[in-house]
């Protein structure tokens, strides 16, 4: 019977199709890939990039570069036809559980409420569907196995020494969920992961991708492929999607809220007009990713707060070299709010290197006294007069400081083709400062002539 051998975070491609018949698969990259030796063997799935739900059990008895010689359809797995591109993971199964378990010299048992493990109690894999399961000190069990597979929810915690291995390191303690397994190895001071579930360890989650339906509630998520929300999903901790990696995508057609904090590593797209929510307390971090947001109505992002004198949005940057915000049309930069310790700046690009045809600017001696200053109330805002101009007339006279919507008065807000008009009133600085310019020019002459 061949042993086992073990590897973490293994995840690549197929480079070439694979045959229903063959013996041997390449891949993309053997990165992370175990030593194989004689009489030994690692099981990894295939899986398809099409059809997730479409897989394949392979030992793997030997690899020569990125090449390697497989025995097919294990598990009770077919041995399938597989594309280019199709996932190669490597990871635990429950075959190779099952095997597992037969070499704990004590055999298997059964634990169900809170326990406390001695000395005398290792060796064993145990069956828990309960309760807390609490190690001895690793220090007294030097060089002896315990293994844990969950029936039902539970912990295993150790009585002295951490656990080391994935993102279970320096934790004193671990939450296995029903199916989870754990096995652990004591090295003296602390105890050391043998093997684990994808999930505990922080690796992710065997399935490639994920379409969640209906109506869906989950605690912590890792997944580290694409994810759908096709129905409503709420994830009541925190959600990590594509850890590590950078070019795939989140899809929202329904509603996911998230409790806790969101990690992406790929494009966040919301294109079905739906909503991606975050909870207080919650941060969304790209991880040099980007959000996306495209619907029908023409509104990419909304924020709100409904909190007494809170902040929708909370922008942050630690140096004097970083833009809150850049603003493109298109690709092409036209603007950005800047900051720094004491002033925040709202900046139109002002470049001479993206200017051309610059000469200076004409003065109009009557177009100061052609812009009409009005008083007047907003309709939403009764008994609220305020001074200032009506963007349709001051387009007549300065028409860089406006920007322009509809041509139909008929039409109010809400009303399907209605567009605000607007006024920037910075704009109006540069005809304002050749105004006093020649203001001061003419004073200037008259104090000569005396």
């Amino acid at each position: 019977m061949a042993t086992d051998v073990w590897s973490d975070f293994f995840e690549t491609t197929l480079s070439a199709a694979v045959t229903s018949s063959q013996t041997t698969i390449s891949v993309a990259s053997a990165t992370n890939a175990p030593t194989i030796g004689a009489n030994q063997q690692w099981v990894v799935v295939v899986q398809s990039a099409s059809t997730p739900s479409s897989r394949e059990v392979m030992y793997v008895t030997a690899i020569t570069s990125t090449t390697f010689t497989v025995t097919r359809a294990q598990e009770g797995t077919s041995a399938g036809t597989w594309a280019v591109g199709d996932y190669v993971i490597g990871t635990n199964t429950a075959g190779q559980m099952a095997a597992l378990a037969q070499v704990f010299s004590g055999g298997t048992a059964g634990l169900s409420s809170n326990t406390t493990l001695a000395a005398g109690n290792a060796n064993i894999y145990y069956v828990v569907t309960g309760g807390t399961q609490t190690l001895p000190a690793a220090s007294t069990v030097t060089g002896q196995t315990f293994g844990f597979n969950a029936g039902a929810a539970c912990t295993i915690a150790s009585a002295g020494g951490s656990f080391q291995g994935g993102a279970l390191t320096g934790s004193t303690s671990v939450a296995l969920a029903d199916g989870d397994w754990l096995i652990v190895q004591s090295d003296g001071t602390n105890y050391r992961v043998v093997s684990a579930s994808p999930s505990v360890l922080g690796v992710g989650q065997l399935a490639k991708s994920q379409t969640w339906t209906g109506t869906n509630t989950f605690a912590n998520v890792t997944i580290d492929d694409a994810l759908g929300v096709g129905g409503n999903a709420t994830v009541t901790e925190n959600l990590t999607v594509y850890a590590g990696l950078s070019t795939q995508t989140l899809t929202v057609t329904s509603t996911a809220n998230i409790e806790g904090n969101m990690t992406c590593g790929g494009i966040i797209s919301d294109s079905n007009a739906e909503a991606i929510n975050i909870g207080a307390g919650g941060i969304l971090v790209p991880s040099q990713a980007t959000l996306t947001v495209d619907n029908a109505t023409g509104i990419a992002g909304q924020f709100r707060t409904a909190v007494q004198n809170g902040s929708a949005v909370n922008i942050r940057v630690d140096n004097d070299n970083s833009n809150l915000q850049t603003s493109y049309f298109g690709t092409t930069i036209v603007g950005s709010i800047s900051t720094n310790t004491v002033n925040t700046s709202y900046n139109t690009s002002s470049d001479e290197r993206i200017k051309t045809g610059i000469v200076s600017a004409p003065y109009d001696p009557t177009w100061i006294t052609k812009v009409q200053v009005r008083q007047f109330e907003f309709v939403h805002a009764p008994g609220k007069p305020q001074i200032g101009a009506i963007a349709q007339e001051l387009v007549q006279v300065a028409p860089e400081a406006v920007a322009p919507g509809d041509a139909n008065t008929a039409l109010k807000p809400g009303d399907e083709g209605f567009r605000m008009w607007g006024v920037d009133s910075s704009k109006l600085v540069w005809r304002m400062l050749l105004e006093i310019q020649q203001l001061r020019a003419r004073l200037d002459a008259m104090e000569k002539k005396g």
